[in-house]
């Protein structure tokens, strides 16, 4: 089908691959349709894929600091434990991000309603719920 290039020189490279040597090459094969178009097409799909790739690799990357930042805060225990940020899913930190355990649990409304916005959370309830959600998005433990 020559409305698929990519299929065509794909087949055509298959049989010229299994040959031994020119004469196993079937005549059928018209080596002179590989053309540029062809190869341009084949470049530009391999761009793509390129692009794809490094856009999956950096997602997975903040999706590991994510996870990290969320393991340290899991740990912490006590009010002056230091609280690691946590980034949302395109790598980003919230400005500002409380410091300590206690901190967070003595930020004021218009601190969390920041968290909440930043990281995408449900906007509704009081102060208390609205801490909760933030904590509970974070792994961000109650004092002890």
């Amino acid at each position: 089908d020559p409305n698929r290039p990519q299929e065509c020189l794909g087949k055509q490279f298959l049989k010229i691959q299994s040959a031994t040597s020119l004469r196993d090459v079937d005549p059928a094969v018209d080596l002179t349709t590989v053309g540029q178009k062809d190869v341009r097409a084949i470049l530009d799909r391999l761009d793509i894929l390129t692009q794809r790739i490094d856009g999956l690799s950096q997602d997975l990357m903040n999706r590991e600091r994510l996870v990290e930042a969320r393991y340290v805060n899991s740990s912490i225990f006590i009010a002056e434990g230091r609280l690691e940020p946590v980034p949302n899913l395109q790598g980003a930190i919230p400005q500002p991000f409380p410091e300590t355990l206690g901190a967070f649990w003595n930020s004021s409304l218009r601190a969390v309603n920041t968290l909440i916005n930043f990281y995408g959370l449900e906007e509704r309830g009081t102060l208390v719920d609205k801490r909760l959600r933030v904590a509970r998005h974070c792994r961000i433990n109650a004092t002890r």
